[in-house]
């Protein structure tokens, strides 16, 4: 090939190149109509006097009445068949262990300890292209969206998929809520996931009336093992990312991430 002759693409490199364009468009008109759909939802709920954070708020309640009563289920749930409410508790007691701390610290951190874990997974996944529309498709989900505006517990739960493909043992925190537990089995072969779990029995064993309750309160509740169904696609989030991945993710890609962006944004510096 003589010197300063043009290369010329080769078919497969023009078909890449068109692919990835191709989803990245759609990943931006699907996030588009997510943002046009945020837009619609925000106003709506601040004018129905839904605060932001509605399920955070209930089961801080639920945790603060624990701590001053002993209670942390409602009394209509624990006296027979009943129909599941809006704010009635749902999970098991050890999520106690998670909610009585947000009642000292920020709560901001609610959002942005699940949301960056995803978030840092995704971002050093680097997904294939296939996968971007998918994720923009799972971002632009109804249910995603009330799932961040509502503070809603399943955040954490999408976290601990996020830690499991990462290190493994969060995969046994997945089982807080045990409608979900099928993605509990990622990092079960580890052994920090049965540590974790382990870790976790311990912890539940001061709790052990509480389970009891909570027997109670699934069995004689007019839900069944599907209600959870609608919360899949954001829990399965950074599964997709994982399966997709052009590199391993972690921290060290995360920081190299970081120190790559520094150094385009001192290179485009005058």
């Amino acid at each position: 090939m003589g010197a300063g002759r043009p290369v010329k693409d080769r078919p497969r490199d023009r078909a890449n190149r068109l692919g990835r364009f191709a989803a990245a468009v759609t990943a931006c008109v699907i996030l588009l109509f997510a943002g046009y759909e945020l837009a619609i939802v925000v106003p709506r709920a601040v004018s129905l006097r839904e605060p932001l954070g509605v399920d955070f708020h209930q089961y801080l309640d639920h945790a603060r009445r624990f701590l001053e009563t002993g209670s942390f289920y409602l009394e209509h749930q624990l006296h027979g068949p009943y129909v599941i409410e809006l704010g009635d508790p749902l999970y098991p007691p050890a999520i106690l262990y998670l909610l009585v701390p947000f009642l000292v610290i920020p709560q901001i951190l609610w959002w942005v300890t699940p949301l960056g874990l995803i978030g840092a997974l995704v971002m050093t996944s680097r997904p294939k292209p296939w996968a971007w529309p998918v994720l923009a498709l799972i971002v632009a989900d109804p249910r995603t969206i009330e799932v961040v505006i509502y503070g809603n517990p399943a955040m954490w739960i999408g976290a601990a998929v996020a830690g499991a493909l990462l290190w493994s043992w969060p995969g046994a925190l997945v089982l807080l809520k045990p409608s979900l537990a099928p993605f509990a089995l990622i990092g079960i072969r580890s052994r920090g996931w049965w540590l974790a779990l382990a870790v976790g029995v311990v912890l539940s064993a001061p709790l052990a009336g509480l389970y009891v309750q909570f027997a109670r309160v699934l069995l004689d509740s007019n839900g069944s093992w599907s209600y959870s169904l609608p919360d899949v696609p954001f829990v399965a989030l950074p599964l997709v990312a994982w399966l997709a991945r052009t590199r391993t993710p972690g921290l060290r890609a995360c920081l190299e991430l970081v120190r790559r962006s520094r150094r385009e944004v001192a290179r485009s510096d005058p």
